[in-house]
């Protein structure tokens, strides 16, 4: 039985933890996986994993029009549910499913080919549901916004033209425009014709790349938008773009503003120094109240899914830190009897050639078969969060030895490189050309949170940087979103930028514990520029002990003086066991007043406690070394300022781990 981001299956079908091995150290995982394949039945006793206590929703991806075929994920309900879909209320054409493990769905819906312009409502009924389900049976629900293309008409030459609609009836925005300029925020107005929701798509160049926070709610013809995290002294491009319930759309012109200059001064590092606090980090929706209807009458919001932010690592001072959470590497087979394919979906963060990709690939029982297969890794655009299906650019490699059971970072190079544009959505897209794939296939390694599903799914990162995996049998072939797994790879531009991911795994065995004397703590020494900071975060677990001592997260010189701490109340913290599945949590704290972090100055963030209950910490390795598994060569997102440290007395620090950087699970913001 293996874990396939999702839920335990049986061997050869698709994932499978992985056991981890550090600097020759083989552990209990590594000789289980070695076992004989009899003995790895065993693990059908495991009980399912708890799902967490969340209300059912569903997520449909992509651009609806009749006749559409759209990926539809869900999350929240009931371990090995059965579900039936509806489309208004009729489950004709809709799919029935059963749940994971885990209370997840996915399945692919036909858009009907007779659905009329405006929102229709897609619906997860329990499967004894029959014709239009009973309010009890509803679990979840979906609002869509079905778009219908004017039809072809005649000219009177009789020479068929594509007619627009009419003016009179056509959704056009006008007055558009920019104000409120500051160094890093811009507010956006426009006014629409009719009702209908607003998006602002903004960037350094007229390809912009980045979204505003979507207004669905149909209820203004007037919309007002605040863009933040923008760069001072930086000339932006942005265009309006809304649609009203009828599902007609209609987008600006080109406009653009500057950020003021940066100041020409930089702000010191004073413990306790009260500043102002640092930008939204994300764009936010101000919609202003010009009602044209009554509220009650506007229908809920589309969960309807696109591709929105950035996929860069947040910069400008949204977040400090690693930002990224992990428990373990994920394995999902290219190949095998599921004829299995994934892909890495990013946002290009310049413009151009992509010369080379290196990814990290499983050999070994229950990760690999035969030769390896032959791998065909290409980069494909992306179309509505999918990959389009059409190479730009594609290698083959051949593993060739498949039966040792090691994990390699592997790197080839594009024989005829295609140049990538910034800001816009593309896949790394790994299939198994081989004559014989069910026999000869490898793993892909991917790096994978248990047990949650975190919005965004890694702070330090857009969710455009995502992992999607197909498969002939419980995915029927489409494109699945796996939203506990990051991309685990690095690209090479010939600019020498990177894209991707730069940490490699998580490091269990060298996990720091919480109690007493014994502490842990992100030492680091500020670079890029002075940091203004207004609260932190921390991934952690509550280990053992029955004691209600809170969490202290402390902010602190180099030296060791305080600038401030803050607790964590000991009920805030969930329950786990370093290296099973329970994984951690995210856990905040607010400063009492913001705090600058000056470039170049040495600061510490320290976790402690009193005795009696222990809290527990699992770092994060950069890929970044050299040694047992040859020269890893990550250059790609992570943290680069500090490194994670423990103690045991109270006075003696040592790095958690001595052979390469490894960071906390933490971040300022």
């Amino acid at each position: 039985m293996f874990w396939d981001g999702e839920r335990w299956i049986d061997e050869r079908a698709a994932s499978a933890p992985q056991p981890r091995t550090h600097r020759g150290r083989r552990g209990f995982r590594y000789w289980l996986a070695a076992v004989p394949a009899i003995f790895l039945v065993s693990t059908a006793l495991i009980p399912p994993l708890a799902v967490q206590a969340t209300a059912p929703t569903i997520v449909v991806i992509g651009i609806a029009v009749p006749g559409a075929t759209l990926p539809t994920t869900g999350t929240g309900f009931g371990a090995r549910t059965g579900l039936q879909l509806q489309w208004d209320g009729s489950q004709t054409g809709m799919p029935a499913v059963r749940t994971s493990d885990q209370g997840e769905m996915a399945a692919t819906i036909v858009v009907p080919a007779a659905a009329t312009a405006g929102r229709h409502l897609l619906a997860a009924t329990s499967n004894h549901a029959h014709g239009r389900a009973s309010g009890s049976d509803v679990l979840a629900t979906a609002s869509i916004v079905v778009s219908v293309p004017a039809p072809a008409t005649p000219s009177p030459a009789g020479t068929p033209v594509s007619t627009p609609v009419a003016a009179a009836t056509a959704l056009a925005i006008t007055a558009v425009g920019a104000s409120k300029i500051t160094q890093t925020q811009g507010t956006i107005t426009w006014t629409v014709s009719a009702p209908a929701t607003g998006q602002v798509e903004y960037g350094t160049t007229a390809a912009y790349g980045s979204f505003s926070a979507p207004e669905d709610s149909l209820r203004y013809t007037t919309h007002v938008q605040r863009l933040s995290n923008l760069v001072a002294g930086t000339v932006y491009h942005y265009r309006t773009h809304s649609t009203d319930a009828a599902g007609r759309s209609a987008y600006s012109g080109d406009h653009t503003f500057v950020t003021l200059a940066a100041a020409t001064t930089t702000p010191t590092a004073t413990p306790g120094t009260t500043v102002t606090p640092a930008p939204t980090p994300t764009a936010t929706a101000v919609p202003t109240p010009v009602p044209s209807r009554p509220a009650t009458s506007s229908p809920p919001p589309s969960s309807t899914a696109s591709p929105s932010a950035s996929a860069t690592p947040a910069t400008g001072g949204s977040i400090y830190g690693s930002g990224i959470a992990i428990d373990t590497k994920n394995n999902f087979i290219v190949g095998g009897s599921a004829l299995a394919r994934l892909s890495h979906r990013f946002r290009a963060s310049t413009t151009s050639p992509l010369l080379k990709i290196r990814w990290a690939q499983r050999g070994g029982v229950g990760y690999a078969a035969g030769t390896g297969g032959s791998l065909r890794i290409s980069v494909q655009a992306d179309v509505n969060g999918l990959p389009s299906g059409v190479p730009l650019a594609s290698l083959t490699y051949r593993p060739d030895w498949p039966g040792g059971t090691w994990a390699p970072f592997e790197e080839q190079a594009f024989a005829a490189p295609a140049t990538l544009v910034e800001g816009r959505l593309y896949d790394i897209v790994f299939e198994n050309t081989d004559g014989s794939p069910a026999t000869n296939y490898i793993s892909v390694n991917d790096l994978l949170v248990y047990n949650y599903a975190y919005v965004p799914r890694q702070p330090a990162l857009s969710d455009d940087y995502a992992v999607l995996y197909a498969r002939n049998d419980a995915y029927g072939g489409a494109w699945h979103l796996m939203p506990r797994d990051t991309a685990d790879m690095d690209l090479t531009y010939a600019d020498g930028t990177h894209d991707g991911m730069g940490y490699i795994e998580a490091m269990a065995a060298q996990a720091g514990y919480v109690t007493g004397t014994q502490m842990v703590r992100e030492h680091f020494t500020v670079t890029g520029g002075a940091r203004v900071v207004t609260s932190v975060a921390v991934r952690v677990m509550r280990s053992s002990g029955t004691g209600s001592n809170p969490l202290v997260l402390r902010l602190e010189t180099g030296a060791g003086a305080e600038i401030e701490s803050a607790s964590i109340p000991y009920s805030s913290v969930v329950t786990g066991t370093v290296g099973d599945t329970s994984g951690g949590n995210w856990v905040t704290a607010t400063f009492r007043t913001p705090h600058v972090l000056a470039a170049g100055s040495t600061y510490n963030l320290r976790l402690s406690t009193g005795s009696g209950v222990t809290y527990a910490v699992v770092p994060i390795r950069e890929g970044t070394d050299s040694g047992v598994q040859s020269a890893v060569g990550f250059r790609s997102y992570r943290f680069t300022d500090g490194d994670g440290q423990k103690t045991l007395n109270g006075s003696t620090w040592t790095n958690l781990y001595a052979w390469s950087p490894v960071d906390l699970q933490f971040y300022f913001r």
